[in-house]
């Protein structure tokens, strides 16, 4: 439900140079209960030479959804005061938790170019209807987004605005900032995930883009048209 592009694409994720992201910049996210997370994340490091310094350890479950209980005490309240203790994001944490179980947390503004979650991190937080608002609340018109459900990337976005709501939608501060340098004129989180079916394709996506840099793009793209939606079948070959 939540529909905050969590951007970085992983086009935008491999290449940073595409939009000029110091690579000092760069923070990236590991799960240090899994190898191959943490054998990712110095690999991108390496290729892209972000200081190894700049790599949070967190330890996860391997689930890929996972509870708000467990997002919250496992991973946004210890990144939070990961970002926060190194100076990534400008602000102060108390020992208090908000009644929905954030970490009290005050920010002024971050220097995050680009937050880079590593494949072994959870995907998904769980609906959890015992920490959504009374129903009655909600507008009736709005009644299709009462959920709480969310991506995780997505959550990590909003780290640097700590009391963005966690249920409904939060509308995109991206929405219509077409030029590259304008996406860091808003203050949350770019955010992007290095992904893939397996380790090895999750690795061969930095080697490929790598590549592309050197030698340029060719190839053939083939855009589907059949539908359900005429609209954005017009859209997609508007693009063509």
């Amino acid at each position: 439900m939540r529909r905050l592009c969590a951007i970085l694409m992983a086009c935008c994720l491999v290449c940073l140079r595409c939009l000029a992201i110091d690579p000092a910049s760069v923070v990236i996210l590991v799960n240090d209960d899994d190898h191959e997370s943490i054998d990712l994340g110095y690999y991108y490091a390496l290729k892209r030479e972000v200081p190894v310094e700049n790599i949070v350890h967190i330890p996860l479950p391997a689930d890929e959804i996972i509870t708000w209980d467990v997002f919250l005490d496992s991973l946004y309240n210890p990144l939070t005061s990961w970002l926060v203790e190194h100076r990534w994001l400008d602000g102060f944490t108390s020992q208090r938790k908000s009644p929905l179980g954030k970490q009290v947390t005050v920010v002024n503004g971050h220097k995050i170019g680009a937050l880079v979650i590593c494949r072994g991190v959870p995907l998904r937080i769980a609906d959890d209807p015992e920490r959504l608002p009374p129903k009655e609340n909600y507008p009736e018109e709005q009644l299709m987004f009462y959920s709480n459900r969310a991506s995780v990337d997505s959550e990590l976005a909003l780290i640097s605005l700590p009391k963005s709501r966690m249920d409904g939608v939060v509308i995109n501060p991206m929405f219509h900032r077409t030029k590259p340098n304008r996406l860091f004129d808003v203050r949350p989180v770019v955010v992007g995930r290095l992904d893939g079916p397996t380790y090895a394709s999750a690795r061969k996506m930095v080697d490929n883009a790598l590549l592309a840099e050197e030698k340029g793009i060719s190839g053939r793209v083939y855009i589907d048209l059949r539908g359900p939606h005429q609209g954005g079948d017009d859209w997609l070959s508007a693009t063509a």
